[in-house]
């Protein structure tokens, strides 16, 4: 059990990791589309 919960946080640290580089792509490109504009607004913050 515990092995599978931290293997599962593992998991989910890579995920963000995926999504922070894809929102960092996307910020540099400057995508303007409102579903993103408050995500990409934070992406360019950081």
């Amino acid at each position: 059990m515990l092995v599978l919960k931290f293997q599962s946080k593992k998991e989910k640290q890579n995920k963000m990791r995926k999504r922070k580089i894809y929102l960092n792509k996307s910020c540099s490109k400057k995508i303007k589309l409102r579903s993103k504009k408050l995500v990409l607004q934070k992406c360019c913050i950081h």
